[in-house]
C-alpha cells in the first residue's frame, strides 16, 4: 500500500503542534465572568465618586444660601444621594466578590479536568522525565493559585482605573513615577522568588515521596536520620524563598497603606503653597476623593503579589500541557446520524452493522494496522523493545493473544495503550 504513511514521527509532530494554549482557553471561556466583575467595581467607584459629589453639593447649597431661604426639598434631595450612593456601593462589591469566587471555582474544575485528562495522555517515557513532585504540585499548589489569581484578577486589573477616575475628579496631578518604577522592580523580584520557591518545593515533594515509597528499605538500612536532614535542609531553603516573597508583599503592603496620608499631606500643602484657602468643603471634598481611592489602593499590593504567582504557576501547567501525547493506535468511534462521534451497541452489534456494508467499505471497518511496526521504551532507547510487528484488527473482531512466557504478549499490549514509543510502521491512516 503505496498511499499509506511510513512514519509515527510525523504524526508526533502534528500532535505537538497542536498544543492548548491554557491562558487562551481561560480568557475564552471566561472573558464575560470578568467583563463583568469589571463593571461592577468600576460602579462602585463611580457610586462612592457621586456621594462626595452629593455632600459637597449640600455643603455648597448651605454656603450660598446662606441669610436667604432655602428650597428644603433640593437639601433632601442631596441628602438623601449620599446613603443611595452607598447603597449601590455595596450592591456592586457583593457582587463582584460573588463574581471572582465563582470564576475561580470555574477556573479550577476546568484546570484539574485538563490536568487529569493529559496526565492519561502523557507517554511513559515522557512520564519518567517527570519527577513525582513536579505532577503533585502542578495538580494541586499550582492549581490553587492560578484559582487564587482569578479571585483577584478583576480587581488588580480594574484597581489602576479606579485610581485614575478618582484622581481626575479630584482635578490634582501628582507625579508617582519614581513609586510606580519601585514597585514594578518589587513585582519583577517577587515574580523571580516565585519560581525559585516553586523549584525548591519541587524538590522536596519528589525527595519525600521517594521517601515513602522506600520507607522499608530505610526503615533495614536505619537511613532515618540521614535522609531527615537532607528534609530539613530542603524545606529550609523553600522556606527561605518564601520569606523573601512575604517580605516583598509586607513592603508592597506598607508603602501602598500608608500613601493615602502622604497624599492628604502633599494636596494640602500644595493648596496653601498656591494660595487657595483652605475652607471645610475643600477639606473635606479632597479628604474624601483620597478615601474613594483607598479601598482600590489598598487592594493592589495584594492582588498584585496573589496574580505573579499565579502568573508564575500558570507557567508551569502550560509546559506541562506542552508535553507531547502519546499516539493513539485504537479509533473505536462511529459516526452517528447527527454528526457527532459514538460508541453504539456491543462487539455483535458492531460486526453485524459493518457486516452487511459492502466489501469497498472493508478498509474502513479496521481499527488497527501495523505492518512492520517497531517499539522502543523511550526515544532516546538503542535497542527496541518489540519489532516487526504485523497486526490487522477490525471492528468488532475478538483477538486472543497466546505466546508463551517472555515472548511479548505484555509489551504487546501495552505498545497498544500507547506505554511505548512507536519508531516506525507502515499503517493504515484509519488506526491513528
Amino acid at each position: 500500500k503505496k498511499n499509506k504513511k511510513n512514519s509515527a514521527d510525523k504524526n508526533n509532530e502534528q500532535d505537538n503542534t497542536k498544543t492548548m494554549d491554557v491562558l487562551r482557553t481561560l480568557w475564552k471561556m471566561f472573558r464575560g465572568s470578568l467583563l463583568r466583575g469589571a463593571a461592577f467595581y468600576i460602579f462602585q467607584t463611580f457610586s462612592t465618586i457621586g456621594s462626595v459629589f452629593a455632600f459637597s453639593g449640600l455643603v455648597g447649597y448651605f454656603y450660598a444660601t446662606h441669610g436667604s431661604t432655602r428650597n428644603i426639598w433640593i437639601e433632601l434631595l442631596l441628602a438623601f444621594c449620599i446613603p443611595f450612593c452607598y447603597f449601590i456601593r455595596f450592591i456592586c462589591l457583593a457582587r463582584m466578590f460573588v463574581i471572582s469566587e465563582k470564576l475561580g471555582v470555574q477556573v479550577r474544575s476546568l484546570l484539574m479536568a485538563l490536568i487529569f485528562r493529559k496526565a492519561l495522555k502523557i507517554p511513559n517515557h515522557v512520564r519518567q522525565s517527570l519527577s513525582t513532585g513536579e505532577i503533585v504540585n502542578v495538580m494541586s499548589a499550582d492549581t490553587e493559585r492560578v484559582t487564587n489569581a482569578c479571585k483577584y484578577l478583576i480587581t488588580f486589573t480594574v484597581s489602576p482605573i479606579a485610581i485614575l477616575i478618582g484622581v481626575v475628579f479630584m482635578l490634582k496631578a501628582n507625579d508617582k513615577t519614581t513609586k510606580t518604577n519601585k514597585i514594578k522592580k518589587k513585582g519583577r523580584k517577587l515574580q523571580q522568588n516565585s519560581h525559585k520557591a516553586f523549584a525548591k518545593a519541587d524538590a522536596r515533594v519528589k525527595f519525600l515521596t521517594e521517601m515513602l515509597n522506600g520507607v522499608r528499605v530505610l526503615k533495614m538500612s536505619a537511613w532515618e536520620k540521614p535522609l531527615a536532614q537532607v528534609l530539613n535542609q530542603l524545606r529550609s531553603q523553600e522556606l527561605s524563598f518564601f520569606k523573601s516573597m512575604f517580605g516583598f508583599r509586607a513592603v508592597i503592603m506598607g508603602t501602598v497603606s500608608t500613601a493615602y496620608l502622604l497624599t492628604i499631606v502633599v494636596t494640602l500643602l500644595v493648596n496653601v503653597l498656591a494660595g487657595h484657602p483652605l475652607t471645610v468643603r475643600r477639606l473635606y471634598v479632597t479628604y474624601q476623593f483620597i478615601l474613594a481611592i483607598r479601598f482600590s489602593l489598598n487592594l493592589i499590593p495584594i492582588s498584585m503579589s496573589v496574580v505573579l504567582e499565579g502568573w508564575v504557576a500558570l507557567g508551569r501547567i502550560q509546559q506541562y500541557m506542552d508535553r507531547p501525547d502519546h499516539v493513539c493506535l485504537v479509533q473505536w468511534e462511529e459516526q452517528s446520524d447527527n454528526g457527532s462521534n459514538e460508541i453504539n451497541g456491543d462487539a455483535d452489534d458492531l460486526s453485524k452493522q459493518h457486516g452487511n456494508d459492502n466489501n469497498d467499505d472493508n478498509d474502513n471497518d479496521i481499527v488497527i494496522d501495523m505492518n512492520n511496526a517497531s517499539f522502543q521504551h523511550s526515544p532516546f532507547s538503542k535497542q527496541n523493545m518489540l519489532k516487526q510487528v504485523y497486526l490487522q484488527i477490525k471492528k468488532g473482531e475478538l483477538v486472543g493473544v497466546i505466546g508463551s512466557v517472555g515472548s511479548g504478549k505484555s509489551t504487546l499490549l501495552s505498545s497498544l495503550l500507547g506505554l511505548f514509543v512507536l519508531i516506525e510502521s507502515d499503517f493504515n491512516p484509519n488506526s491513528f
